[in-house]
């Protein structure tokens, strides 16, 4: 039987190399995306007097209509990729939430460390992708030839590469975003959200500045920004967070005059991998997985889980949920469900 500990953050921290961890999981991350809504929760999953697996995570405050809810921005760090342990972490997580009269359940997979999908009772599976550029494969990063031609492009220009954790910079970049936003509606033609995670905000973007596992990675061409990307970074793991750029930037190259800077900076500075993200399955934006692989990523599969309500009377709307997953992502009662929950 597997059981739950709650630790303080220092002691639980401390032995987390010797877990495959996502970033998301973190101190410095979730003490970021805190705040007077959420706690972050720090827990060891422990059998037979042996912590097999750790994870750590947000509770919610109650509300009306979704309860208290106890969300994990990636799933459980492992020892190794055991379905079984996996299995039994998420059914002890379960548990645990029930316990604590906690509504729901979301464990999602940013960062993800292994392609594991459970299949305990009572969860759903949410699969998603990323791409990873490893640094430690022994292998030659091969940059396709558009990839490179965007380079020199940039180079051309005149173009410089610089980071900071500075204000004007995250009001720049912010700004940016918004120009990105616009840009990817425009193209794809679908509702865009640039803070695509829980509690992701200028509030914690500053935080997670100001904690030092933010970093911001810039352009100049002729005195002006025209590209930022933000990037957290934690014993040796890096992962893209955001990133905008105007009209010029896409049109002369700029990021991936970025990313090829940061490749190469991450690559001479010891880094174990770099993550520029990825997305949802089946949610198209082949254009952006396509420049993922451009840049030298390989793609990992991976899938968070998720739990209907488990309290009352929260959990009268769980047949109005499964019916929910059995239509299309646009279909409005979906909608309608997610602004729920």
């Amino acid at each position: 039987m597997m059981t739950i500990n709650e630790i303080p953050i220092s002691e639980w921290e401390e032995s987390l190399s010797d877990y495959s961890f996502s970033l998301f999981i973190t101190p410095p991350w979730l003490s970021a995306m805190e705040n007077d809504s959420c706690k972050a929760i720090y827990i060891d999953l422990v059998k037979r007097n042996q912590v097999v697996a750790k994870i750590a995570g947000l509770i919610t405050k109650g509300h009306t209509l979704k309860g208290k809810q106890l969300y994990f921005y990636a799933a459980p760090a492992l020892k190794g990729a055991n379905q079984a342990v996996y299995d039994e972490c998420c059914v002890a997580l379960r548990h645990y939430a029930q316990n604590k009269g906690i509504a729901r359940l979301i464990i999602g997979s940013y960062d993800q460390q292994n392609s594991l999908l459970t299949t305990a009772e009572g969860f759903f599976q949410t699969p998603r992708y990323e791409y990873v550029v490893d640094f430690q494969s022994g292998q030659p990063i091969h940059f396709s030839t558009g990839f490179k031609k965007n380079v020199k492009k940039a180079e051309k220009a005149g173009t410089t590469f610089h980071h900071d954790r500075s204000l004007m910079t995250l009001d720049k970049m912010l700004n940016l975003m918004g120009v990105t936003r616009d840009l990817r509606e425009l193209k794809y033609g679908k509702a865009y959200n640039p803070f695509y995670l829980p509690n992701l905000n200028a509030d914690s973007l500053q935080r997670l500045l100001d904690n030092g596992m933010g970093v911001m990675y810039y352009t100049l061409t002729d005195g002006r920004v025209h590209s930022v990307q933000f990037n957290i970074e934690y014993r040796g793991k890096v992962y893209g967070l955001l990133m905008g750029s105007d009209n010029y930037a896409y049109q002369n190259g700029l990021p991936s005059f970025v990313d090829y800077h940061l490749i190469e900076h991450y690559r001479q500075h010891g880094f174990i991998y770099y993550n520029p993200g990825g997305g949802p399955e089946g949610e198209g934006g082949e254009g952006i997985e396509k420049y993922k692989k451009a840049l030298g990523g390989t793609r990992i599969d991976m899938a968070g889980a998720t739990t209907n309500f488990l309290t009352i009377p929260h959990n009268v709307l769980n047949p109005i949920m499964c019916m929910g997953r059995k239509l299309p992502d646009n279909n409005r009662v979906v909608s309608f469900l997610k602004s729920l929950v």
